[in-house]
């Protein structure tokens, strides 16, 4: 939603939906038009020197890519603008030096200055730690983006956490408006338990060496697929998935666990019952909270087990919406095709920050 007809420029916090383009009416607008809103909202929220010109060309190549995808996928009742993208830039491969090995689960989120920050597992000390790297430079005319080298997030003994089962996994990142980078992931130890737990930093290599990561969940449990959220100033939630918290035992169902203190501490998890089903599993949760306040929940639900888990050929997409991030509209079903053998894990990975909103 890069452009809002109702308002008189660009909105903090307006996601842009380069890989959805179920309604896209809202950027059917001359490109010229909409760039005199992208120099609205520098001009409000950017401030000035290296930041601001850094802004720009990040909601530049996004305005682009939206654009783009709306005049391919159109929807509404009229046509939308065709507009070629700005840049058709090269694919950038960031996991150099681990090509016989894994790198996988990759999270993003673009901070302040409009720095695009991607954390995933790599198995290329031996084991499966979490890594980091941030983009230094863009090269619009050529659609070049240059990387930093990668960043070490966390480091886990190979003894104690060999692969491909055991380490870490699935990291989610969000980085706020104050710049603080706060990673939750799941780690698989050697009893086979799972655990989802939570670090911050202010991103740089230093920081992330200095962090303290915090135990969200602990016991005999299998947790994973955490998904953090900023709710309020210092509220702080992480949805996940639990294999063993709800019965039958061995049942995925969606659970949530509290900060009220920006991270430092975490209150015991707790069931979010209207996402889970009686009859089915409910697993790979992403909440996001939009600029009115409002939250959504994209998930997935499969059949009871005997299952394939998130590969089950029931699995299907629901969605559900609430407006303080407790209580949740009864789940719609998105999708039905029992013929499909796989179902798409739908969850968005993609983090825009501004100063209003953290999405």
């Amino acid at each position: 939603q890069l452009y809002d007809p109702n308002q008189d420029g660009l909105q903090p916090g307006t996601r842009i939906p380069v890989a959805s383009c179920v309604q896209a009416y809202n950027l059917r607008v001359p490109i010229q038009h909409s760039l005199k809103q992208v120099e609205a909202f520098l001009e409000r929220h950017a401030g000035r020197g290296r930041g601001r010109e850094r802004w720009r060309t990040a909601l530049t190549v996004l305005l682009a890519v939206s654009l783009s995808f709306a005049s391919c996928c159109g929807g509404g009742s009229s046509t939308p603008v065709t507009v070629p993208p700005a840049v058709n830039g090269p694919v950038n491969f960031l996991t150099m030096g681990n090509l016989g090995g894994e790198d996988d689960d990759p999270t993003v989120a673009v901070d302040l200055q409009g720095n695009i920050h991607v954390v995933r597992f790599s198995d290329r000390d031996g084991t499966k730690d979490l890594y980091g790297t941030h983009s230094t430079g863009f090269d619009l005319p050529s659609g070049t983006i240059t990387w930093s080298p990668p960043v070490h997030i966390s480091d886990n003994a190979v003894a104690q956490f060999p692969p491909p089962t055991q380490g870490d996994n699935f990291p989610s990142l969000l980085i706020d408006s104050s710049g603080t980078h706060h990673l939750a992931w799941h780690r698989v130890d050697l009893s086979n338990q799972s655990h989802i737990l939570y670090a911050q930093s202010d991103g740089s290599a230093a920081g992330w060496a200095a962090a303290t990561v915090v135990s969200v969940t602990t016991g005999a449990n299998f947790d994973r697929f955490p998904n953090v959220v900023r709710v309020a100033a210092n509220d702080l939630r992480i949805f996940f998935v639990s294999h063993t918290r709800v019965a039958p035992l061995n049942k995925d169902g969606i659970f949530v666990a509290k900060s009220t203190d920006n991270g430092a501490t975490w209150g015991a998890a707790a069931e979010v019952a209207t996402l889970n089903s009686a009859t089915e599993q409910s697993s790979l949760p992403s909440v996001v909270r939009l600029p009115s306040g409002q939250f959504t929940a994209t998930f997935q639900r499969w059949k009871l087990n005997p299952a394939n888990d998130v590969l089950d050929p029931s699995n299907d997409i629901f969605y559900a919406e609430s407006s303080d991030g407790d209580t949740w509209t009864a789940a719609a079903q998105v999708t039905s095709d029992p013929a499909r053998m796989t179902r798409m894990i739908w969850r968005p990975r993609f983090s825009l920050t501004t100063p209003a909103y953290s999405i």
